[in-house]
């Protein structure tokens, strides 16, 4: 059943019959990205910059697909998206004095609404659903004192992290961003930890480049290596559905 997300959503559903004037960048441009090159070494697209970082007043993207625009301006969790057109683009805009993280989203609302005649709703479905659990052998992790702290060192089709004073929490979510489906911590545990994972990274995460092949194990085998396991269940989510979109923008 579709149902429509007031307050921070609504935008999608009535740009322009407010009578009170958008929230929007001092300007803004939003252009296709140039076929890639290379040159990246295979990291995720993204953006950077707004309030809360090192530079308030520009918010970047390079390389950014549409679905990676939505799951910015809406703060959406990547499987709240179930599909967007994968069209790649280069957004530059800048951040009025003062402006909070949630303007900030909003003002990126508008912008693909103007941009895009963007319209969209929520609809709640049954998806797959994980839950971490300790496996059979029990936790072969110790408690730590570390600080919160994450190390990558990708290579040859591998991903792998070292994650020093994680909580499980902190790793369910870790592992929802990298599997694209809700992952809940039903350990019990509230303590911290150091590990590291390291897996294959095929099949994991859009990339601009395609990993190599890996003989590393699937990253449910290195949870399972932490004596964790994800148990798969189904629940209800909120997906974000695009009613319509025009790929076609207006560089401003």
């Amino acid at each position: 059943m579709k149902r429509t997300i007031l307050g921070l959503f609504a935008c999608c559903l009535t740009y322009g019959q407010t009578p009170n004037p958008p929230l929007s960048f001092e300007v803004a441009s939003v252009k296709l990205s140039p076929p890639f090159q290379g040159g990246l070494g295979g990291r995720l697209i993204g953006c950077r910059g707004g309030p809360g970082t090192e530079d308030p007043g520009l918010y970047a993207c390079a390389y950014a697909t549409f679905g990676t625009l939505l799951i910015q301006a809406f703060n959406l969790k990547p499987y709240q998206l179930p599909s967007a057109p994968r069209d790649a683009y280069q957004v530059t805009a800048k951040v009025p004095v003062g402006a909070t993280k949630e303007q900030l989203r909003t003002m990126l609302q508008n912008l693909l609404i103007e941009r895009f005649k963007l319209t969209c709703h929520f609809e709640k479905k049954e998806r797959e659903i994980f839950n971490l659990v300790i496996g059979k052998g029990g936790l072969k992790l110790k408690e730590s004192a570390s600080e919160y702290r994450l190390s990558q060192n990708p290579s040859n089709g591998r991903l792998s992290y070292g994650a020093f004073g994680w909580t499980m929490d902190q790793l369910a979510e870790f592992l929802s961003r990298q599997l694209r489906q809700p992952v809940n911590d039903a350990t019990g545990l509230n303590g911290k930890y150091d590990f590291t994972l390291t897996y294959a990274a095929d099949g994991i995460r859009p990339t601009l480049t395609p990993p190599p092949e890996s003989d590393a194990p699937t990253l449910f085998t290195a949870v399972q290596g932490l004596g964790l396991k994800l148990d798969q269940k189904k629940g209800p989510i909120d997906l974000l559905v695009i009613d319509h979109m025009e790929k076609n923008t207006t560089e401003n």
